[in-house]
């Protein structure tokens, strides 16, 4: 039987912030902290996004059920 539990490998982003960091710190690209950290906020940035709008219908659903 097939197990499906991960195998606790580095996701593409993962990968990406940690070269992005290793480039900073070897002053071989000059970016902003904010840009190398990008890679980590982005899924940050649509969880909240998600969590907004699930919110927004939420709100909507209750009004129209007192209506």
């Amino acid at each position: 039987m097939e197990n499906n539990k991960a195998k606790g490998g580095l996701t593409f982003l993962e990968v990406l912030q940690l070269i992005f960091i290793v480039l900073k710190l070897c002053k071989v690209i000059k970016w902003s902290w904010l840009v190398v950290f990008l890679p980590s906020l982005i899924p940050l940035g649509i969880v909240i996004i998600l969590l907004v709008v699930l919110f927004i219908l939420n709100v909507k659903k209750e009004k129209m059920e007192d209506d």
